[in-house]
């Protein structure tokens, strides 16, 4: 993965850490997709329930609210939906939180919590996982001119397409 400013990174793991004989140097959005849960509203949520749903207060934590076993069934069956071991990145609040999906049924708030699609034969979950961790990534956040926006960038595909 290439980055404007290599300094930031010292602390990841290189190539030779891993032994790898190469190392190809892409923009990462050309290796991973943005997704998003299809939209639950209020009235599909109830305080307790059968399966959690996380919105943007909640995520990384407990859930406070929760969907029907037959909505996540038809929803995570018919639209984008994480596997496990993607991350998940959150576009409001906290902006910039990652955690790396567990695979327990559960459905997250559509826009405001957004995950990266990857083939991991190019770009390992766990990598990502720990670049979006960085020093790096929370100085170009911090550095952006308009904090507002930066949850918008998230959901971009641009955003990537530039990272």
């Amino acid at each position: 993965v290439e980055f404007q400013d290599n300094e930031n990174l010292k602390d990841l793991p290189t190539p030779q850490d891993y032994k790898l004989t190469e190392w190809e140097s892409v923009k990462l959005g050309n290796l991973c997709k943005i997704k998003m849960c299809k939209r639950i509203f209020k009235e599909q949520t109830s305080a307790s329930g059968e399966i959690p749903f996380y919105k943007i207060g909640t995520f990384g934590k407990e859930a406070d609210a929760f969907i029907s076993k037959e909505i996540f069934d038809d929803y995570s069956s018919k639209y984008p939906y994480p596997k496990k071991n993607e991350i998940l990145i959150s576009c409001a609040g906290t902006i910039g939180k990652v955690v790396m999906f567990d695979g327990e049924p559960s459905y997250f708030q559509d826009s405001n919590i957004v995950w990266t699609q990857n083939d991991e034969t190019r770009i390992l979950n766990i990598f990502l996982f720990y670049v979006f961790n960085t020093k790096y990534k929370k100085q170009k956040m911090s550095g952006m001119k308009f904090q507002g926006k930066i949850g918008w960038w998230f959901r971009q595909e641009r955003f990537m397409k530039n990272l």
